[in-house]
């Protein structure tokens, strides 16, 4: 049912949040939501394309979860799946440096700027700030998706402590999406 609404909420309004505690299954709904969404982005005209965005301690268990998913199936998601953690998601942007607040944690090699036409964020509030180079850093991709592909991306949000200081966490959060306007 999560799933359901999220994909829901997501082509009304161009993304979703998804609040709820530790352990109830946001990663599984995440995943539901990704492969709903490449079941549908070829008719919807948009890039078979996903980037997840994760801290470096929980990107296991989405590829954990992803594997599981993609057992014994044919039609598999992780090939159209990216992973990048939230403290180097500058290596999108040419040119910047690594700098961003408090996070730590590389990828094994730098990944491609890509169309990507979903962005899935786990523990969204750490892009609570709008001031932080991070959240510049995707909202730069969000805009270069948008020139390039003439869309902007879905984005989804997942994060068991949504708000934690004041409910500008929840609109800064929102804001990645919710500007977007809706195509036709």
């Amino acid at each position: 049912d999560a799933a359901t609404l999220g994909t829901q909420v997501m082509h009304q309004h161009g993304g979703f949040l998804l609040g709820d505690v530790v352990g109830l299954g946001k990663t599984i709904v995440g995943v539901l939501v990704v492969k709903y969404y490449l079941d549908t982005a070829e008719e919807e005209g948009r890039a078979n394309k996903v980037l997840i965005i994760v801290p470096p301690a929980i990107k296991s268990s989405w590829v954990k979860t992803i594997e599981r998913f993609d057992a014994d199936r044919e039609d598999k998601i992780s090939p159209y799946v990216d992973f990048i953690s939230t403290g180097s998601i500058s290596q999108l942007m040419e040119g910047e440096e690594d700098e961003l607040d408090d996070d730590t944690g590389e990828f094994e090699e730098p990944l491609q700027k890509e169309l990507y036409g979903l962005i899935m964020i786990d523990e969204s509030h750490n892009f609570r700030n709008n001031g932080t180079k991070k959240y510049e850093a995707l909202n730069d991709l969000i805009e270069e998706i948008n020139l390039q592909a003439g869309y902007y991306p879905y984005i989804g949000l997942l994060s068991a402590t949504i708000q934690n200081n004041s409910p500008a966490d929840l609109r800064n959060q929102i804001y990645l999406f919710q500007r977007h306007p809706k195509e036709s």
